[in-house]
């Protein structure tokens, strides 16, 4: 169904509301992600990076440069990584995302004795209110509910959960948190001296966090360097780290006192754990600086393996700094102009030159692509000059030779076997390609890549038979044109009940296969129901324009079969002696289906039921010599959606082995015929006139002239419609006054002499 969607957008926390637009929205299938890998992205966090695209979001490219490059993700990184799709709130397209503050909840019941929590509904327990800016802000991230929760498991193991300890830690624990929500300072009392060491550590951690959280800066620094220089402390590892963050908060320290200790931090190999976190602190909250000397240190860091505490921060700032490098605004859906990019910021790391490189539509990518492949043999550099390679390319065989080097057990295999065998079915390769990906096929893959290698299986067959098999394929998911990021919760729809045609075969089928091959494949029924109606339908109207008896005939008797001639219509199409009889017979026949037309479309296609006229003008056809595809979005193009512009029929991309040259050129033939007879609407019109002339007395044909009519206004017209249509409508009212289809024909054309159409 199509809605109306109006769309605000609401700032968390600040209340800005924003109107859009208000736009039609349409439901659409995506074959293929291009945005993001499949979900759950789990796989494609651990190194099985299936074949991604230059349009994911630049997150994941770092991720996918990493596994290209080396070192992989560690663990640690993955549950950044984690923690970052959680801050970015797209944990839940995984189902996997952590909520801590619940975690924490739960743990601490655990311990006997635990007095109930405040429900903290507007603060959820980590903002507090900031009276200077009448804001909130927050206090105690996720990191800190983690760290208490994990840390309380680990003591209840070691001490029992009813333990004195345990519960002494618990309750500790319950003080620091209420101050990440309330003005009232709660700090715990130190720890008996009867309790274990560990637990002594642990309250001294405990107090120190607690004056940080109720804003008493000083203190908390002070007693965070006292732990920082306690080397049996368990928590002296992070302590210089939290010494540089207390700074950072206290307006009593100046900021060259507080970059000197982070930047001490930073020079110290010992601490290199925390050289990333302080990094990220120290541009954010000290020198509020996001210039070009700090993204290329990201860059290295994020490269480098040993971002286990700190990928997280560091690749929000990462990739937060690269869009303001290339202007890329996510809430701008629409066209904006675009500032020149410098591309030499990026030259000066290699895994930013590599990620900008491999987003770019510039020719010129591939020479540089090539020209560092060439210098270093890297996989990140194969892949990206295999992306920006075309048939007959120079240079092509030695990057074929090079991605079939690369081993079944490469996070690079999908990808580099899927432009390998692109560039050699484009190049003719097809026979050849053919076994490999069968094979390829047989394996486990994501759904996004086993539908690009299934098109690129299809364009290998060598029979029509073997074509439709690799036809239609399994949406990875269904929604709608306005879910431009492909996100699952945001107007998704319901799941793929079955194959649908994508847009490289409807491409073949419409421009280059003769009608015989469409009825051929329309007979065969290969598909689901629904699609196999589409066929048979498109075969048969397309025969009709043509006056292709031969393949009309078996086609008319399909759409018997199939329940698709409720009022049997087409019994006359079938019993007809005369040419122009039976073509009239079958305009009649298209004029009760609004779903008609002499081409297939990809995807869900025309969703309103049969027989019945679309809102949206998506009514029979528009001439087949228009500039976009002949798709599903021909027929609504001025509501809005890019509609891919209309390609040239002998690219390699279209090859069809099945196809004869016979084939083809008889398709030339056909289409230049069809072009002739323009839209639906002109078709049907100039049809339905020319019989009605003939057989003036033929009872169908006031019928035939208000559908026409309906036609032209509910459908897609052209310069010369509306002329045809008055034509017929002052020849309907006067010829048949008196019909109940003349008097539903009023359509406001001039009425001189005319009865009053009420």
């Amino acid at each position: 169904m199509k809605t109306i969607l109006c769309c605000f957008l609401a700032a968390a926390l600040v209340v800005t509301t924003v109107a859009i637009a208000c736009a039609p929205v349409f439901p659409t299938a995506v074959f293929t992600y291009a945005y993001h890998p499949d979900f759950p992205r789990t796989a494609y966090l651990v190194g099985k990076l299936g074949v991604f695209l230059p349009t994911y979001a630049r997150s994941y490219l770092v991720i996918a440069y990493r596994y290209l490059n080396g070192p992989a993700l560690s663990n640690a990184e993955r549950q950044q990584v984690r923690e970052y799709w959680k801050d970015r709130e797209t944990s839940a397209w995984d189902k996997t995302g952590t909520d801590w503050v619940a975690k924490w909840r739960t743990a601490r019941k655990r311990v006997p004795g635990a007095a109930p929590l405040p429900a903290n509904t507007a603060t959820q327990g980590r903002y507090k209110f900031d009276a200077a800016s009448s804001a909130f802000f927050p206090d105690c991230a996720d990191d800190a509910y983690k760290t208490a929760t994990e840390t309380l498991d680990a003591r209840v193991r070691q001490f029992g959960a009813a333990s004195v300890a345990v519960r002494s830690w618990r309750d500790a624990q319950d003080k620091v948190f209420s101050n990440c929500d309330t003005d009232h300072a709660a700090i715990p009392e130190p720890a008996s001296a009867a309790l274990s060491p560990i637990i002594q550590a642990d309250r001294e951690y405990q107090i120190a966090a607690a004056n940080f959280y109720a804003g008493n800066y000083t203190d908390a620094e002070a007693r965070f360097r006292r732990i920082a220089a306690d080397s049996n402390s368990p928590w002296n590892w992070i302590a210089p780290y939290l010494v540089v963050r207390a700074m950072s908060r206290n307006d009593d320290v100046t900021d060259e006192a507080a970059e000197k200790e982070a930047r001490a931090v930073i020079a110290n190999p010992s601490l290199e754990k925390l050289h990333g976190m302080t990094r990220v602190l120290l541009h954010r909250m000290i020198l509020e600086d996001a210039g070009e000397p700090y993204f290329h240190e990201l860059a290295h860091d994020l490269m480098s393996g040993h971002a286990d505490a700190s990928f997280r921060e560091e690749l929000w700032d990462y990739v937060t700094i690269y869009d303001k490098f290339v202007a890329y605004d996510p809430f701008e859906r629409w066209e904006q102009t675009k500032p020149s990019i410098d591309s030499s910021i990026f030259t000066r790391d290699e895994m930013s030159d590599w990620i900008f490189n491999f987003q770019q539509t510039d020719p010129r990518a591939r020479l540089h692509a090539l020209e560092r492949f060439y210098q270093i043999r890297s996989l990140p550099w194969l892949i990206a000059a295999l992306e920006h390679s075309n048939a007959g390319d120079s240079g092509n065989d030695e990057l074929i030779a090079a991605a079939a080097r690369v081993a079944p057990s490469s996070p690079a295999y999908e990808i580099a076997s899927f432009h390998r065998l692109r560039l050699l079915v484009d190049s003719g390769q097809k026979e050849a390609s053919r076994s490999q990906l069968d094979t390829l096929l047989a394996s486990p893959l994501t759904k996004s890549s086993r539908n690009l290698f299934r098109s690129l299986r299809m364009r290998t067959a060598p029979t029509l038979t073997d074509f439709l098999t690799f036809a239609a394929r399994t949406p990875v998911m269904l929604t709608t044109d306005w879910n431009v990021g492909q996100v699952p919760d945001e107007g998704e729809r319901q799941k793929p009940s079955h194959d649908l045609l994508y847009r490289d075969s409807t491409k073949i089928l419409n421009d280059r296969a003769p009608t015989r091959v469409l009825r051929e494949a329309a007979l065969k029924g290969a598909f689901a129901p629904s699609v196999q109606y589409d066929f048979v339908l498109t075969a048969f109207t397309r025969a009709l324009l043509l006056d292709d008896t031969a393949n009309g005939l078996p086609l008319a008797e399909k759409l018997t079969e199939i329940g698709a001639d409720k009022e049997s219509l087409l019994a006359a199409y079938r019993d007809a002696k005369d040419p122009s009889d039976r073509r009239f017979a079958g305009v009649f026949y298209v004029l009760h289906h609004p779903e008609a037309r002499p081409y297939l479309a990809s995807g869900l296609g025309r969703e309103t039921p049969p027989e019945r006229l679309d809102d949206y003008r998506d009514n029979w056809w528009c001439p087949v010599d228009v500039t976009v595809d002949l798709d599903a979005r021909t027929n609504w193009s001025e509501y809005g959606g890019e509609l891919l512009r209309r390609q040239n029929p002998d690219l390699p991309s279209w090859s069809a082995t099945f196809l004869t040259t016979a084939d083809r050129e008889t398709a030339k033939r056909e289409n230049a015929k069809l072009a002739a007879t323009g839209s639906g609407p002109d078709y049907l019109i100039a049809e339905s006139m020319r019989y009605a002339r003939a057989h003036p007395e033929d009872p169908r044909v006031p019928e035939a002239l208000h559908g026409a009519l309906r036609a032209q206004r509910y459908g897609c017209v052209t310069a010369k419609t509306a002329a045809a249509a008055e034509q017929a409508w002052r020849y309907l009212w006067r010829r048949y006054p008196k019909s109940p289809w003349t008097r539903k024909s009023n359509y406001n054309f001039e009425s001189e002499n005319l009865p009053t159409a009420r």
